[in-house]
């Protein structure tokens, strides 16, 4: 019964978010609004997402470490890899969010290739 009221209540937030922050006419978002969207909205989410995977793999390969019939150093290897995946898959889905979700009138988040294409050009800035 807790969980599905914890489930309820993390969850419902998530889609109002979303539905009010993309249906804001454009002429109201500028780019400085586009970050609070991006870094108070919806990075947070997928954040804590990872966190959850990454804690629980982490309690996964900790409980047979931790017994002696067990190698320790397998365990934290495991740990290690499945933590790099999640990062990766994290940085993954945070690219694929701000290249896929769009305002009401089509224009991205960010401009990605604008970006990459500045990050090209002026690798230290």
């Amino acid at each position: 019964m807790g969980g599905q009221w914890l489930a309820t209540q993390i969850n419902t937030p998530i889609p109002n978010f979303v539905s009010v922050a993309l249906s804001v006419p454009l002429v109201l978002v500028g780019t400085n609004e586009r970050a609070i969207i991006l870094f108070l909205g919806f990075f947070p989410v997928l954040n804590a997402l990872a966190d959850f995977a990454s804690i629980g793999a982490t309690r996964y390969f900790l409980r047979p470490g931790l017994a002696k019939r067990n190698n320790a150093t397998l365990c934290a290897l495991s740990d290690l890899a499945v933590g790099l995946g999640i990062f990766f898959a994290l940085g993954c889905g945070m690219i694929w969010l701000i290249d896929t979700v769009r305002f009401a009138d089509g224009s991205a988040l960010l401009d990605l290739e604008g970006l990459f294409e500045d990050l090209r050009h002026n690798p230290a800035d």
